[in-house]
């Protein structure tokens, strides 16, 4: 919102300072979003075991209000139940959620564990997901980066021939 603000001020009134302000606003962001799209990729190997994890985690405390919602939304997502097998429920004495039941079948039997389905479909998707975020974004921020910058260079030039 603010590096709108420098940007859009900076170009109507055509001030080299907020567009330089709205370049360092921008620049900062982009600068992040490659760093995390490099640790991603650096630690690409150790995310579905993190991610697992917290699923586990998540799981083990099924019965409170808020972490249900990120159990069924794994299990809605990656189409599996429990992190075995359904019967983590039934160990739990827990009743089998309606997030177990995938669109495709309405037997849980036929759904693997979150253990499994988790892993495998992080590995599958997870360049496509994260190098279209990262372009998307990147693409989108490089060209108000340049753009700035050469609105910023027009202006110096202009003004030294007046």
């Amino acid at each position: 919102m603010v590096a709108g603000f420098f940007g859009c001020c900076g170009a109507i009134r055509e001030s080299k300072c907020r567009l330089v302000l709205f370049f360092i606003n921008m620049l900062i962001p982009f600068l992040a979003l490659v760093a995390g799209g490099v640790a991603c990729l650096a630690y690409k190997s150790e995310l579905p075991e993190i991610a697992l994890q917290a699923f586990q985690d998540s799981f083990d405390l099924y019965t409170d209000d808020d972490p249900q919602s990120l159990v069924d939304l794994v299990q809605r997502i990656f189409s599996c139940c429990g992190v075995n097998s359904y019967a983590d429920y039934i160990n739990k004495g827990v009743q089998i959620p309606f997030s177990c039941k995938s669109d495709n079948t309405t037997d849980v039997t036929e759904l693997e564990g979150c253990s499994v389905a988790v892993p495998e479909k992080l590995n599958e998707k997870f360049v496509i997901i994260t190098g279209g975020i990262a372009l998307g974004a990147g693409a989108a921020m490089s060209i108000g980066l340049v753009f700035s910058m050469m609105l910023c260079c027009a202006i110096r030039i202009r003004n030294r021939n007046l």
